[in-house]
């Protein structure tokens, strides 16, 4: 319930609208289900010579009965397609506005969902599958919709059939009710004990759907990786099971609905028998007219349809309870607050880890007591081997954890005090996988900041040795560089993210290993630019070039999480370090390299 009680609220601003459209649906279901009345008195009593026994709103509609067979036999079949025309019309209007009602509804539920993703913290994010999420923010989503646009008000519409057709047939003979009644329960029983079983069927279709998405989705992000490695049966391998999962589970819905609408039939078509059967009996033996039979006929046929419908709506009720789950897991997850803090001072750059201890939520220790110090515009490298916890740092640094050991301070102040949307501004990372979106490469640099003019992002290009290429290309700064920047090499989007990180001008810039795909020369050329430039920004270099540290004004050296040199190149090169091995190493391939090819 708590599940649908989530749907309906975002029916909020709309609810006077689909509270009409429910309205004229049972008014339209109410009118068209007097037709069947007016037939069998027209049978009965206007052809036939049944004496006239109805009373209340059939009597009314009959109280101007001529005589005359034609005449009369005109008049009320004009009544009827009235009442046809009529429900008709209230029929397209409660369409017309339930559409409206459950389109804004659906908007709002993306716009709730989108903005609660956005906002979730970077842990979610990290573990999260991205085809799920793009599952649950499309296919969920619209289940839901499908519900409030069709299911819902056809529940109801069922039930209130139901109500009215069994009151109209026990107002017309009691016991014809109950024979036309007697497998209306079991049909019933069947839809719910339906329902109940097949809403863990769905569940797992969903989850497979799920999974596909998944696959599909890695697989074109990837899909350069793939075709590198030539790994693309290997793939098509991977895609048919996922494909073949979700056509086995789907398989099981169908085969699930087919024994229901089969048995629901038989079921069905043995009440109309039974009915006919009964009825002719009875019209035999003079106990009433053809006009009644034709009547209970007509109201069982009414009243089969929705009873089978039912197992349909119960079914496609569980689907939506499991879409709905599916968005309320998402939305129960509390988001980050960035305005954690009202203090947002006006940061300098310096640094300062302060015996600072780290161990994510596995368990797995990453930072042991790591202290060290980058003072207001000094350039400070972090080398060591892959997971020493390096790209950690700048994580806590970011505040994407706060659950660490120790102090972090950004000129002598706690991190933890300083809000962080404040001190996300202030400190600007670049990844060494830079994303790029399929925008203009001028579009992409100002990303970062709107109100960027083209002095500003020329200056930030510059600094990041990428002007140049960019004049180059066919249309310039107006270049498209398709998505994720798939038209650009892996040294033009790095250095196209540097300049979009530093068009904003902020006291810290960290590259996390985003010098990688820059040639050595390049590289210095790009840290020369810092370094010379009107305001210099503290840096933070991870690399595991030498090349690209050895010329910071410090180099920390992290091992297994744990600080095991600092100092600048020529004060820690000749220690018995990491440091001076990697030194060593890279040293003589470059002497051979030049050898070689000297």
């Amino acid at each position: 319930m708590k599940r649908f009680k989530l749907l309906f609220s975002f029916l909020k601003g709309s609810i006077g609208i689909y509270t009409l459209a429910i309205i004229l649906c049972l008014m339209s279901v109410g009118i068209s289900l007097l037709v069947p009345l007016i037939v069998r008195v027209v049978i009965d009593s206007v052809i036939g010579s049944e004496p006239f026994s109805e009373s209340g709103f059939i009597a009314y509609l009959f109280r101007n009965r001529t005589g005359v067979l034609l005449k009369d036999i005109l008049t009320f079949s004009f009544l009827g397609v009235a009442f046809v025309a009529i429900s008709s019309i209230m029929e397209f209007i409660y369409i017309a506005l339930i559409a409206i009602a459950s389109q804004r509804a659906g908007k709002k539920m993306k716009d709730r969902m989108y903005k609660h993703i956005q906002r979730l913290d970077y842990e979610y994010h990290a573990k999260a599958e991205i085809g799920d999420l793009i599952q649950r923010c499309t296919t969920d989503i619209e289940n839901s919709m499908l519900f409030l646009s069709e299911h819902f008000i056809n529940i109801l519409r069922v039930i209130f059939i139901m109500g009215i057709t069994i009151s109209l047939m026990l107002s017309l003979n009691v016991t014809m009710s109950f024979i036309s009644m007697a497998l209306v329960p079991f049909i019933f029983l069947y839809s719910v004990n339906f329902f109940k079983k097949a809403q863990k069927v769905f569940e797992e279709q969903e989850k497979t759907d799920a999974i596909l998405s998944s696959v599909l989705q890695e697989n074109l992000t990837g899909v350069r990786v793939v075709k590198a490695f030539a790994r693309q049966e290997y793939e098509i391998d991977k895609f048919e099971i996922a494909n073949r999962n979700l056509r086995e589970r789907t398989m099981d819905i169908i085969k699930a609905m087919s024994q229901f609408w089969s048995a629901s039939d038989g079921l069905s078509m043995l009440q109309i028998g039974v009915v006919l059967g009964v009825g002719s009996y009875f019209v035999v033996s003079g106990m009433f007219g053809i006009g009644m039979i034709i009547a209970f006929f007509t109201y069982v046929e009414r009243i089969m349809w929705p009873v089978k419908q039912l197992g349909r709506l119960l079914a496609e009720s569980g689907k939506t309870s499991v879409s709905l789950k599916r968005l309320q897991e998402i939305l129960d997850t509390n988001p980050e607050v960035l305005d954690d803090s009202n203090y947002k001072p006006q940061l300098q750059g310096k640094i300062e880890f302060r015996n600072v201890s780290f161990t994510y939520p596995n368990g797995t220790e990453v930072l042991n007591n790591v202290s060290f110090v980058v003072e207001k515009g000094q350039s400070a490298a972090i080398i060591g081997p892959t997971g020493s916890g390096k790209t950690t740092l700048v994580h806590l640094l970011h505040r994407l954890y706060d659950n660490y050991t120790g102090t972090i301070l950004v000129d002598d102040m706690d991190i933890r005090t300083i809000s962080k949307r404040h001190l996300r501004e202030n400190l600007s990372l670049i990844l060494q996988e830079p994303f790029l979106f399929n925008k203009s490469v001028k579009d992409n640099i100002s990303y970062a900041k709107e109100e960027s003019n083209d002095d500003e992002i020329f200056n930030a290009t510059e600094t990041a040795c990428i002007h140049n290429s960019i004049n180059e290309f066919d249309k310039g700064y107006e270049t498209l560089v398709g998505e994720g920047g798939v038209t650009l090499s892996g040294g033009q989007k790095q250095r196209i993210a540097i300049a979009r990180t530093l068009i904003c001008n902020n006291p810290v810039v960290i590259f996390d290993d985003s010098l990688s795909a820059v040639d050595t020369e390049t590289d210095k050329v790009i840290r020369t630019n810092l370094k010379d430039g009107d305001v210099r920004p503290t840096s933070i270099i991870i690399s595991h070039r030498v090349s690209t540290v050895r010329d910071a004004d410090k180099i920390i050296v992290l091992e297994r999480g744990v600080v095991t040199a600092d100092g600048t190149h020529n004060e820690i090169k000749d220690q018995d370090n990491l440091y001076r091995r990697i030194l060593n190493i890279q040293s003589e391939i470059e002497e051979e390299f030049h050898t070689k090819f000297a």
